[in-house]
């Protein structure tokens, strides 16, 4: 059944051919123009083409016939052409003129000050086009491969009518400076283009990306209809219509990148045509703030698309442009100024690889255009896991809070992000560390700067020790290798876990947990013993000098005896002065040292007074 709708299909769709030139010269067809002086570059005979559907690839293909079949490679046109001794100048293009045509470059004479729609046509070879720089109405500046106007013009455009021998005009069509009238696969469009002209790129096989730039207005009447292979295209800020079926049948179009406010931009009802019957999804990139507005648009649709869409057309709607995403951790000090940038790409998920030593930490962050400061995103707190990565489990984000991911061994890890959707994968070579991870030690007495976390010493029975010397009231906690910390059981009141003197002087064990900080509250020299077991324990050991003195303790010892009193005797002698001694040696506060606070001494070491 489907062979014999083929076939009619193409019966129908056959177009007769008819001549359509007055002379051939050159390989070149040309038509006489009315004022019997000039000629128009035209075609040989009009293509039969036909259009019909392969069952096989399931795809639209068309077949057509080569209206100049000796036509091929690079042709330069002339300025002037003889036939029958008469010499003609060559000032227009026809339409159809290269239709079909296996031309590599085509260049233009400065008398060509004419160019009708659609000249190349099926010219898939086609990728350089070179325009004389004397020609005072078109130009291909910037080497751009296209025909560009350089003033205002007016160019009928020419139909055949195949009912009428000889065709006709169906229509003029205006043309303003600044815009491109034809292109080419190789085309790179200038930044002083201003619109696309009609059919500029009609059914251009080989043109992939296009970028259009910042100052362009206008997309006209199919400027890139049939564009089969174009699968990316850049829509600037300063666009302000796309006329009727524009980007009708540009059926690998993946993504379009719109960098302006919709609500200033007027779309054609058939902009999209045909887009509809293929099954890629077309993702439309904008504004984070214009996302609702789409979502909008569709709504009041109600599924019938005439301008955002083509009947039960939608786009997939991703709000990512204006948007940075970095990465930021541990691998870089947690320094915004060196913060890794992720990629974003053309399915719209943001990528990144980066280096990690075991027990990395990272969040990442995210900045959008106009938007004031930044946001961080970050985790439920829970630690990266061997099942997610080898099996490429989406991890939920958390925009505004969370938690820093860590991973817990070494490795290069390739980060994917999908803002939409809120969710990341990490992939890479999982080689899981077997040995106990090294242990440091870290507080306020190094700014908290893991650069110089000081690392401790492994011992026996999976032990880890350091001894610091430091001032009272300092803080810190323990770190191990892989990024796990270590602290005490929080005391709300204070904010933080305080070692006290019967910890110390009893070596008492501290069950350790990721809590708060510990605080020592007086000066001295600690060593900290840290047990790995099933529960992680840290033993204290050092001379606890209390900040509160003990009265007559002169020498500093740590009780009152004998050798106050000696100590108080010396001073008196003018042997030794205060300063040599660390307790107060006026016990009694009268103001000076003498005989009473020696018998005050004698008094609390025989107990009859504490004071």
């Amino acid at each position: 059944m489907k062979k014999v709708l083929l076939s009619l299909l193409v019966a129908f769709a056959a177009v007769a051919t008819a001549s359509a030139y007055d002379f051939i010269s050159g390989g070149l067809a040309y038509n006489i123009n009315d004022d019997g002086t000039s000629v128009t570059v035209t075609y040989v005979e009009k293509a039969t083409y036909y259009s019909y559907f392969d069952e096989e690839t399931e795809i639209w293909v068309e077949g057509y016939t080569s209206a100049n079949p000796n036509i091929s490679g690079a042709i330069t046109i002339p300025s002037t052409v003889m036939n029958n001794g008469t010499t003609y100048t060559v000032t227009a293009i026809n339409q159809y003129a290269f239709q079909s045509c296996a031309i590599t470059s085509i260049t233009i004479p400065a008398t060509v000050t004419a160019i009708h729609n659609n000249p190349f046509e099926y010219s898939y070879d086609l990728a350089e086009i070179i325009v004389a720089e004397d020609n005072p109405i078109y130009d291909s500046r910037d080497n751009c491969n296209a025909i560009i106007t350089k003033q205002e013009i007016t160019v009928p455009v020419y139909y055949e009518d195949n009912n009428v021998s000889g065709g006709g005009y169906i229509w003029n069509r205006p043309n303003p400076k600044d815009e491109i009238v034809v292109g080419c696969k190789n085309t790179v469009i200038p930044s002083s283009v201003t619109s696309i002209a009609e059919h500029a790129f009609y059914k251009c096989k080989g043109l992939t990306s296009v970028v259009l730039p910042e100052g362009l207005t206008s997309i006209k009447l199919g400027a890139f209809s049939g564009c089969e292979d174009m699968a990316q295209i850049t829509l600037p800020s300063t666009l302000t219509e796309i006329r009727n079926t524009a980007f009708a049948n540009c059926i690998a179009l993946t993504n379009i990148y719109a960098y302006f406010n919709p609500a200033n931009v007027t779309v054609g009802n058939s902009t999209w045509q045909e887009l509809s019957y293929f099954e890629n999804t077309i993702n439309l990139h904008v504004y984070p703030q214009y996302v609702q507005w789409y979502n909008q648009w569709y709504a009041d649709h109600e599924g019938n698309y005439n301008g955002w869409g083509y009947y039960e057309h939608k786009f997939n709607v991703i709000g990512d442009l204006g948007v940075e995403l970095y990465l930021i951790g541990s691998f870089n000090a947690w320094n915004q100024e060196t913060r890794v940038p992720f990629t974003v790409g053309n399915d719209g998920k943001w990528t990144v690889t980066q280096a990690m030593e075991a027990g990395g930490e990272f969040k990442l962050v995210k900045i959008v255009e106009g938007q004031q400061g930044i946001t961080w995103i970050g985790g439920s707190g829970a630690q990266i896991t061997q099942e997610q990565v080898e099996n490429g489990e989406e991890i939920t984000i958390m925009a505004g809070f969370g938690s820093n991911f860590q991973i817990p061994v070494a490795g290069t890890w390739t980060i994917s992000v999908d803002l939409e959707n809120n969710t990341m994968v990490i992939s890479g070579e999982w080689n899981e560390q077997t040995i106990d991870p090294a242990m440091y030690i870290i507080g306020t007495f190094n700014n908290w700067d893991q650069e110089t976390q000081e690392a401790m010493t492994a011992g026996e029975n999976n032990t880890w020790t350091i001894t610091k010397t430091l001032d009272a009231g300092v803080q810190f906690k323990f770190r191990d290798e892989l990024g796990t910390w270590y602290g005490g059981q929080d005391d709300y009141s204070v904010g933080y876990f305080e070692i006290n003197k019967d910890m110390v002087t009893n070596s008492t064990p501290i069950t350790m947990i990721d809590g708060a900080n510990f605080m020592i509250p007086i000066a001295g020299t600690w060593t900290f013993t840290v047990t790995r077991g099933e529960t992680m324990t840290l033993a204290i050991s050092g001379t606890w000098n209390d900040t509160t003195p003990i009265v007559g303790d002169v020498t500093g010892e740590g009780d009152v005896d004998v050798s106050d009193v000696n100590a108080v005797i010396n001073i008196i002698l003018n042997k030794n002065t205060q300063d040599d001694y660390p307790g107060n040696a006026d016990v009694t506060g009268e103001g000076d040292i003498d005989v009473s606070d020696v018998n005050a001494i004698i008094n609390i070491i025989l107990g009859k007074t504490n004071e």
